[in-house]
């Protein structure tokens, strides 16, 4: 799969939420519906595409509405169960923290609800208390297999996916993992019915970030957490923004500073409009050098790819002497620039 052509979706599909297109992604029809699937995409395209009068040919049409519809099932089935999900941690004293799709389908995050794809409920809980969470919910309904992993372990219950994570843990190498103590940025809360913890929105946002920063490391990232990402930025109060911002800057820079470069090439007048730039000094010279010498679709997830040994070594740890740099000229530098002169450029060539 071309990683281009994934770039390609990503790109329509941000536009789009900006009502900024008149025409389906300039693919050719195999390469797009291919494309369309292996971003996640394709429910939220066929929905923005819709809502833009915008139609695609008969097979791709189709092929879309049909995964439309099976992402908005999958999507119930997992909102539905979730509530005894969190009670039945509950009622063994395990209060969880749920995370990522759920949490930012339900807040409203994600306007379009039904369109994001939901592979699992992830929630967090403290690490101790990981394996009496799996045994509880082993014994929720009809759960599956459970299959535990270094950071956490995951629980098949009525042909949906609970992941329980033991904390915030990030796998960046084979013997590198970044830890973060998230549960002490939630407060009490009701979700979904269900007594829980829940993050602060900075935090919800900071977390989502980290997510996407950690898949940067790895050049794994999915499509579908770079929207999460942009959705974030512009869902989180003014007030809070402050707050979110101080958060990254405390996270390993890691956790913090990949994930805003690559909104920065995505969606740069989202960091503009708050203020924020990724500083890519604290990651220090190597992993620095490899991401301004990178373009956005290298790190997108490709199955078939073997990271560098030369990024790995340059991502293996933190620049433990962070220098301050000057905040760079907007006008005139980062990789936002790029982007938005090549959609200048296009719109005068279409004009």
């Amino acid at each position: 799969m071309d990683r281009g052509d994934r770039d390609t979706v990503l790109c329509w599909t941000l536009d789009a939420i900006d009502g900024e297109v008149d025409a389906p992604p300039a693919l050719p029809t195999d390469r797009l519906l291919r494309a369309l699937l292996s971003t996640e995409l394709a429910a939220l395209v066929s929905l923005l595409a819709e809502r833009h009068s915008i139609t695609f040919d008969g097979d791709v049409a189709e092929e879309l509405l049909e995964h439309r519809r099976s992402v908005a099932t999958r999507h119930q089935r997992h909102l539905a169960l979730a509530p005894d999900v969190f009670d039945a941690l509950g009622a063994a004293g395990i209060i969880p923290t749920p995370v990522t799709g759920i949490v930012l389908t339900s807040l409203g995050v994600w306007p379009w609800r039904s369109a994001r794809p939901m592979a699992a409920i992830d929630v967090v809980v403290r690490e101790q208390q990981v394996e009496l969470a799996a045994e509880v919910l082993e014994r929720t309904r009809s759960a599956g297999a459970v299959r535990p992993n270094r950071t956490n372990v995951t629980v098949a219950i009525d042909d949906c996916t609970v992941v329980v994570h033991a904390g915030w843990s990030e796998v960046l190498q084979a013997y590198d993992v970044v830890r973060h103590d998230l549960l002490s940025h939630t407060t009490p809360a009701m979700f979904l019915g269900s007594a829980v913890h829940q993050l602060s929105p900075p935090w919800l946002v900071a977390h989502v970030i980290g997510r996407l920063s950690a898949d940067v490391v790895r050049r794994q990232v999915r499509a579908v957490d770079v929207v999460d990402a942009v959705l974030g930025l512009r869902w989180l109060d003014r007030a809070d923004q402050p707050t979110m911002i101080a958060a990254l800057r405390s996270l390993d820079p890691r956790l913090a500073e990949p994930g805003l470069w690559l909104v920065d090439h995505y969606s740069s007048s989202d960091l503009d409009r708050i203020g924020l730039l990724p500083d890519l000094r604290r990651l220090g010279p190597e992993a620095a050098g490899w991401l301004r010498r990178s373009q956005p679709h290298d790190v997108l997830v490709d199955p078939a790819e073997t990271t560098p040994w030369s990024w790995r070594s340059a991502f293996a740890r933190p620049n433990p002497q962070r220098q301050p740099e000057p905040t760079p000229d907007r006008e005139t530098q980062g990789p936002g620039f790029t982007r938005r002169l090549a959609r200048s450029l296009g719109r005068s060539r279409a004009g």
